[in-house]
C-alpha cells in the first residue's frame, strides 16, 4: 500500500495593513492502489504453434483409429500401418496408408485413412484397394489405384496391369473430402453400419 501524502499548504489571511500570523492546515490525501489486473489466460503464440505443426508419421492418432478402418472382407485378415502418411495436425486433409496382413492374394491391398485438421474423418474407398499416394499436400491426396475388377473381366495377366491404374484425388473443399475421378472396385464396398 503507498504511504499517506501529506500535503501542508499555509493559508494566508491577511487584511490590508495587518500582520495576521498565518494559520496552518493540514490537509491528507489517500490514495488507492490501482486494482490488479485480472488474470491473463496463456495465449499460443506463432511459434508455439508453428512447432505443434508438421508432419508426424507416428501420432498416436493414427494408431488409435486403425481398428475404424472397415474390415477387410477376408476372414483373418487385418490392417497394418507401416509409416506412410503425411499427418499433420494443422492440414486441411492429411493421410495414413494401411495394408491388408493375413492375407495371402496377390495383390496387396490398402486403404487410405483421412484426418481433417488432426481428427480422423474416415477412408477414402469403402472398399479395400491396391493403391499408391503419388502425392499430397495439405489439401488434397492424389493416388493411384488399380481397377482389378476390370482386369480379371478382360481376363488380363498381371503384367498388363499397368492399363489398369485409376487416379483418383481425394481433396478438401472446406467443408467436407470429396474424390476427383472414379473409384474403382466398388462392387466389394462394405456397406458402413448406420
Amino acid at each position: 500500500m503507498r504511504p499517506l501524502i501529506i500535503l501542508t499548504a499555509l493559508l494566508l489571511a491577511g487584511c490590508a495593513g495587518e500582520d495576521v500570523p498565518p494559520e496552518q492546515t493540514t490537509v491528507t490525501v489517500t490514495t488507492t492502489p490501482p486494482a490488479a489486473p485480472p488474470p491473463t489466460t496463456p495465449t499460443v503464440t506463432a511459434e508455439a504453434e508453428a512447432e505443434a505443426c508438421g508432419v508426424d508419421t507416428q501420432a498416436p492418432v493414427i494408431y488409435e483409429n486403425i481398428t475404424q478402418v472397415p474390415a477387410p472382407t477376408a476372414p483373418g485378415e487385418g490392417w497394418e500401418y507401416y509409416g506412410q502418411s503425411n499427418y499433420n495436425p494443422c492440414a486441411d486433409l492429411s493421410y495414413a496408408l494401411v495394408w491388408v496382413t493375413g492375407s495371402d492374394r496377390p495383390l496387396k491391398q490398402s486403404q487410405l485413412m483421412l484426418f481433417h485438421r488432426g481428427s480422423y474423418i474416415g477412408v477414402g474407398a469403402l472398399a479395400p484397394q491396391s493403391m499408391s499416394v503419388v502425392a499430397a499436400d495439405d489439401t488434397s491426396v492424389h493416388t493411384r489405384m488399380l481397377d482389378f475388377e476390370a482386369k480379371e473381366r478382360d481376363q488380363a495377366p498381371d503384367v498388363m496391369a499397368e492399363r489398369y491404374q485409376v487416379d483418383v484425388t481425394f481433396w478438401w473443399n472446406g467443408e467436407r473430402v470429396e474424390p476427383i475421378g472414379e473409384i474403382p472396385n466398388q462392387s466389394l464396398a462394405v456397406p458402413l453400419p448406420h
